[in-house]
């Protein structure tokens, strides 16, 4: 089980925060998902471009300074002898790999977040290191040029609830489970999105009232002598 990454994953690796590394390297040691690599530290330029292209939602990513790798399996689905982009990102390929990658960070005490576990789950290749206990240490590389990535607003923030989400990750056990839990925790996340304060009002709101309307109904009932209906006498042989 497990496997050597290749040199250009190698490569990446040796640009990037050396816990983040060694815990990549982890996982590639123990997942019998072959993967790679395939981004780590980046240029704002670079940034830029794919926030342009809506492939990133922020200039104020982890991978400017070296705190994040972008990682796909390395997996011939159709047996073609080669690896597309399409089987690189394919959905269920991502979430079978996820477990392996969160035990390669587990294994070595690394805090990590997953892309996987924001919201929507939009990013499933991106492991970083958190913002809290990874400072930003090395903007020295891009010198002042990362004071516009800074202002951004938008980060790429911690995963969210709910912790249903996390399942992908306790067990490794019935990889073949894997993608059904992972389709449950995204449904669950796109509930818990759409569940606003409003609808939590008009359920609470609307409770009350059928709880007014019951009482009011019982009372009508019990002032009446609390007959019988007419349904049940017949059938019980009153009518």
């Amino acid at each position: 089980m497990g496997f050597t990454l290749d040199s250009r994953s190698q490569d990446i690796l040796a640009r990037v925060d050396p816990d983040l590394a060694r815990a990549v390297r982890r996982a590639a040691s123990i997942s019998p998902i072959r993967f790679r690599v395939i981004e780590g530290l980046r240029t704002l330029e670079r940034q830029r471009q794919l926030k342009a292209q809506g492939l990133s939602k922020t200039l104020n990513s982890r991978h400017l300074t070296g705190h994040a790798v972008d990682i796909v399996p390395a997996v011939d689905l159709n047996g073609d002898g080669k690896i597309t982009g399409d089987e690189m990102w394919h959905h269920s390929q991502l979430v079978k790999l996820a477990p392996f990658i969160r035990q390669g960070f587990e294994r070595e005490g690394v805090p990590y977040e997953w892309g996987g576990d924001w919201r929507n789950a939009w990013d499933k290749p991106h492991w970083q290191l958190p913002w809290k206990r990874y400072p930003i240490r090395s903007a020295s590389l891009h010198g002042d040029a990362l004071d516009e990535a800074f202002a951004d607003p938008v980060m790429e923030t911690p995963p969210v609830t709910p912790a249903a989400a996390r399942l992908i990750g306790e067990s490794t056990a019935g990889a073949g489970g894997l993608t059904l839990l992972a389709d449950t925790a995204a449904k669950l996340q796109e509930a818990d999105s759409s569940l606003t304060a409003g609808t939590i009002i008009g359920t609470v709101v609307g409770g009350i009232l059928l709880v007014v309307a019951l009482a009011s109904l019982w009372d009508k009932w019990d002032a009446a002598g609390r007959p019988m209906p007419r349904l049940l006498r017949r059938l019980a042989g009153r009518a």
